[in-house]
C-alpha cells in the first residue's frame, strides 16, 4: 500500500498519542467539532475515510483486537452498573456499532489490552473495560503500521458505519468483558 502525502499525514495525526488529535478527527466525522482548527482537521478526517475506497484490505484472515473503557456519558451510573448495562444492552446475537467514526483495531492482543489499561479514562481497577476480538469481516480493514507514529502498535483502521454482531461474551473480574464479534 503506497499512500499519498495527505493520507500519510492523516495517519500520523490519527496515531499521535501525545496530543490526542484523533479526538478532533472523530469529532469532525461525527459533526461535533467546534474548535478553531476545523478546516485543518477536516481534510485529514476526509482523507482517512477515503482510504477505504482506494485501497484493498491488507489484513485478511488475521484476528483483530480493540481495547476500550466503558463509559457512562452522563455520569449517573457506578462502575458495576456501567458493566451490567453494557452486557444487558449488547447481548449475544445483537449487531452493535462501536463508534460512528473511523475506528482503530490492532493486530496485537497485548497492545489492545494496554490501550485500556493505560487510558486516561481508566481511573482504578474497577473501571469497566472491554476487549473486542474480531475474526470475520467483509469490509476493508487497513494495517497502517508502516505510516504510524507508533508502528509497534500494529494499528488497523476500519471505516465508519461498520456494525458488528456479538457472537460470544466472556465476563471477567473487576468489570472486564471480552466480546467476540464479527461484521454484520
Amino acid at each position: 500500500m503506497k499512500l499519498h502525502e495527505i493520507e500519510i499525514k492523516a495517519i500520523k495525526i490519527w496515531t499521535s498519542a501525545e496530543m490526542h488529535e484523533y479526538r478532533s478527527i472523530k469529532d469532525i466525522q461525527r459533526g461535533d467539532y467546534n474548535g478553531s482548527l476545523y478546516e485543518y482537521y477536516k481534510k485529514y478526517a476526509q482523507a482517512l475515510i477515503d482510504l477505504f475506497n482506494k485501497y484493498k484490505d491488507n489484513t485478511e484472515g488475521q484476528i483483530l483486537y480493540r481495547g476500550d473503557v466503558l463509559e457512562d456519558k452522563i455520569n449517573t451510573l457506578g462502575e458495576h452498573e456501567i458493566y451490567e448495562q453494557y452486557l444487558y444492552n449488547n447481548p449475544i446475537g445483537k449487531c452493535i456499532s462501536l463508534e460512528d467514526t473511523v475506528l482503530s483495531f490492532t493486530l496485537s492482543k497485548d497492545i489492545a489490552i494496554k490501550s485500556y489499561i493505560n487510558s486516561d479514562k481508566n481511573i482504578n481497577v474497577k473501571t469497566p473495560t472491554i476487549l473486542y476480538v474480531l475474526k470475520n469481516r467483509k469490509s476493508v480493514f487497513l494495517d497502517v503500521s508502516q505510516y504510524s507514529k507508533l508502528p509497534h502498535e500494529k494499528e488497523v483502521l476500519c471505516n465508519k458505519g461498520i456494525n458488528f454482531r456479538v457472537i460470544d461474551i466472556e465476563e471477567h473480574g473487576n468489570n472486564h468483558l471480552v466480546y467476540f464479534i464479527e461484521e454484520c
